[in-house]
């Protein structure tokens, strides 16, 4: 019998109903579901849920009362320690393992280069890779997140490189995703409204890479993060689904039409990669494909559309303004409209002190305090912001602030929920059963104990 092998395909925040909904339009992706033991999920995290908090929950073993990891760039070598992640416990214990985008796994391990492969997710603040050749790939997907937080980035050809496209023709990107790839800039050309698309395709490119990976090295335990559902579900759940607003629709009939097939696109995708998953278990002996979510999202019926954000478009103006040197913090990777600065324990004090004597509209900012780390979220009502600052009115563009408007109005029409998804294929999938409901702080022990 070959070695025991698990597939951690971790699909963020897709809620069963979204699985159900789909497998009535799908046939293919019905049968899928067919070959696969379903399990019920429930965050335990007492706290407003994020990703970066329940996928931290479920890698770790705990919960978020324990490992306190609430922000993306956050410092986490003492978690590190103290609630090792699956990949870390399992590499320990000798077995082969690979890490594909798993939130949180930027800050490397010191062996990182001994793990089958190791690709950082996609909030890192670096691009090494396990293997190197990936580098310019993922510099080049560092910069389009950074760039495609709120609207998708239009222009990328800044970002391309002679080394980024030697990297993508060894990765294992195949020819049927260039043509998928090519159909979608035509498409562009036709409908701008299909620019949101390249967040699916983001992932399309990223599977390609990661099967390639499994299949050349197939490691014990190897794991994938995806956000193309969550992604889509946040902005489009009520073109998909708008009878779920009961007559309370916030956006007009035009939006919806435009918007309607966003979800079930992104679907699509994962069908594909599922499909691709189960014909490589099916040649595998002894292998397992866990489907896991770590929340759910559902419908907010009183949503606000979004026309406008407001973005620290020049954070070193900002600082200076504050009277703060811009030299003593540096800007980490975080997901818009909130911004993350790192500094010494003093000069982040100094900062989140000046930062609350800044109103926007009224509002001070929300604000999350590290020891060496200042999270804070900017938002504004008006389309131009009234900026007080120690009572005095200040010219918002002066100190690095800028209006950007939101090209799909989308607002959220769709947020966490504790409720999530389990789904195993394999010989033993059944043999959680008895566990109606399963925490998603147990699943670690779930998958260290299989091996």
């Amino acid at each position: 019998m070959k070695k025991k092998q698990i597939i951690f395909y971790e699909l963020n925040e897709v809620p069963e109903i979204i699985f159900e909904r789909f497998r009535s339009k799908s046939n293919k992706f019905n049968k899928l579901l067919e070959k696969f033991s379903f399990y019920r999920t429930i965050s335990k995290d007492n706290c407003v849920l994020s990703p970066w908090i329940t996928w931290s929950t479920v890698h770790r073993g705990v919960t978020f009362k324990k490992h306190k990891i609430e922000n993306l760039g956050q410092d986490v070598h003492k978690q590190n320690i103290d609630y090792p992640p699956i990949w870390m416990d399992l590499k320990k214990k000798g077995l082969s393992v690979g890490v594909f985008g798993s939130m949180h796994s930027n800050q490397l391990p010191q062996d990182f280069l001994e793990y089958d492969f190791y690709i950082p997710d996609p909030f890192a603040d670096h691009s090494k890779c396990n293997p190197k050749s990936l580098e310019p790939i993922q510099e080049f997907q560092l910069n389009l997140t950074r760039g495609s937080s709120r609207n998708v980035k239009k222009s990328f050809f800044k970002e391309l490189s002679f080394k980024f496209f030697i990297s993508l023709f060894k990765s294992g990107v195949k020819i049927k995703t260039y043509f998928l790839l090519l159909k979608q800039i035509l498409h562009e050309k036709i409908d701008k409204k299909k620019l949101n698309r390249r967040r699916v395709y983001q992932s399309v490119i990223n599977f390609d890479i990661y099967l390639k990976l499994l299949k050349l090295r197939s490691p014990s335990f190897s794991s994938f993060f995806t956000n193309h559902v969550a992604s889509s579900m946040h902005r489009y759940w009520e073109a998909a689904y708008p009878k779920d607003f009961k007559g309370k629709n916030k956006q007009d009939l035009i939006w919806i039409k435009s918007y309607k097939n966003e979800i079930d696109f992104a679907m699509q995708a994962f069908e594909r990669q599922l499909s691709s998953l189960v014909k490589y278990a099916e040649k595998n002996e002894n292998c397992e494909i866990w489907i896991c979510t770590s929340m759910g999202q559902g419908p907010v019926i009183n949503y606000s559309p979004v026309e406008f954000q407001l973005y620290i478009t020049h954070p070193q103006k900002l600082i200076e303004f504050l009277n703060l040197n811009p030299m003593s913090f540096e800007i980490k990777p975080a997901m818009m409209p909130r911004w993350t600065l790192k500094g010494n324990k003093k000069d982040i004090k100094d900062l989140s002190n000046a930062i609350k004597e800044l109103l926007i509209d009224g509002n001070t900012c929300e604000q999350m305090l590290g020891e060496n780390s200042l999270t804070i979220k900017i938002e504004c009502i008006n389309k131009i912001p009234i900026i007080i600052y120690r009572g005095k009115k200040i010219d918002f563009k002066k100190i690095g602030l800028e209006i950007i408007n939101v090209d799909d109005k989308s607002g959220s029409s769709a947020y966490h929920i504790p409720e999530g998804v389990l789904m195993i294929y394999g010989q033993d999938s059944e043999r959680y059963r008895k566990k109606s409901l399963i925490p998603t702080n147990h699943l670690k022990g779930l998958i260290v104990n299989s091996f």
